[in-house]
């Protein structure tokens, strides 16, 4: 006998069985059958998405409010709700379009006349920069009728000389350093500058605190130079430095004036030659001084040599090598010692050193 169930296991008859034993088989199926029914009542079951159930189907309202849980949608009515919001949702579009094409039709006028007065705005400052700027000065050149201020907030205020991108001159009205007490800081600097653009040195400065004023290099004049408080060349006040005058070369024919008067005494002046000190030319007032050798030139007349003598510096004892009696000058002046006498009066010798003396009008002066 072939044994065929259904899915929830109902006996099935089949053609080769025999028909009294397929007989209690359908007898079972439908006894099966009929407790399923019976339970199935008894348990009133709703259907859920894991559980076998009975449902009912949803109403138009039931639809539209969308709560329930235990309703289902036909296919049609499915489908009609969703045509029915597709069209709600494009009147609502094309009313928002409506809208929004009168807005923008509306604001187009006030748009216009914005644009417009943007324009005529624009077109008036314009104009006026243009006026303003021809009168200003030309980036190519030009010509300035007024005053021109740098004012920075800190750091140097420089005015550059170029040539092909690189630094030939720099003038800096204010060097940058640092301001302090007695007006220190922010001097003033003239820069020149190597062919590759690097700085070389500062030719020109000058102190703003003090007001000194600093020239390096040679200085060439063709005019007069004078000065109230004396100069200082070179670093030397005794003027190691060299410069030319009247646009002659140092070292050569001088065709201008030179007036040297002492820091204090304008009455008086000095000319140092040499490096030493000890060589000059000296204007005190009234004499002519020659390097401390006594005065050469005196009311308009050279001092000559009045006088001349032979003196000694006293005598020395040999054995106590001490001066014993006295001589016109000290023993110890340098001098250039002409002669010696020697004498034994008193069982010692004696020496006596004789040297020469020349008068002016100063006075004595020994020969050394």
């Amino acid at each position: 006998m072939t044994d065929e169930t259904t899915q929830r296991g109902y006996p099935l008859p089949n053609p080769d069985n025999i028909a009294r034993d397929d007989a209690t088989r359908i007898r079972n199926a439908i006894a099966m059958i009929s407790d399923d029914v019976t339970e199935l009542e008894e348990r009133n079951v709703v259907a859920s998405e894991t559980i076998f159930g009975s449902v009912r189907l949803a109403t138009a309202a039931e639809a539209s409010a969308g709560t329930a849980t235990d309703r289902v949608l036909t296919v049609k009515r499915t489908k009609d709700m969703i045509t029915s919001a597709l069209q709600a949702i494009q009147g609502a579009m094309t009313a928002l379009q409506d809208t929004v094409t009168k807005q923008l039709t509306d604001n187009d006028a006030e748009v216009d006349q914005a644009i417009h007065d943007l324009n005529d705005s624009v077109a008036t400052q314009l104009q006026s920069f243009t006026t303003t700027l021809a009168a200003k000065f030309d980036k190519a050149g030009g010509t300035l009728t007024g005053d021109v201020s740098l004012d920075r907030a800190n750091g140097g205020i420089n005015i550059r000389g170029k040539l092909g991108g690189k630094d030939r001159w720099v003038l800096q009205l204010g060097d940058g350093a640092a301001e302090g007490a007695n007006n220190a800081g922010s001097n003033f600097n003239l820069l020149r500058y190597a062919n590759d653009g690097t700085v070389l040195d500062t030719p020109v400065s000058i102190n703003r605190a003090s007001g000194s004023f600093a020239i390096k290099g040679n200085v060439t004049l063709n005019g007069t130079f004078s000065t109230t408080a004396g100069a200082i060349f070179g670093g030397d006040s005794k003027v190691a430095a060299r410069f030319a005058i009247g646009g002659e070369p140092v070292g050569g024919s001088q065709a201008g004036d030179v007036t040297v008067i002492r820091a204090g005494s304008p009455t008086t002046g000095v000319v140092f030659l040499g490096n030493s000190g000890a060589r000059y030319i000296y204007w005190d007032g009234s004499s002519y001084q020659l390097g401390g050798a006594g005065a050469i030139w005196h009311a308009g007349n050279i001092q000559p040599v009045t006088s001349l003598r032979a003196v000694h510096a006293g005598d020395l004892d040999q054995s106590s090598v001490a001066q014993v009696s006295g001589g016109t000058d000290n023993f110890g002046t340098m001098c250039a010692v002409s002669g010696i006498f020697t004498s034994n009066f008193t069982g010692n010798t004696t020496y006596r050193f004789r040297y020469h003396q020349y008068a002016t009008p100063q006075g004595w002066f020994n020969f050394n």
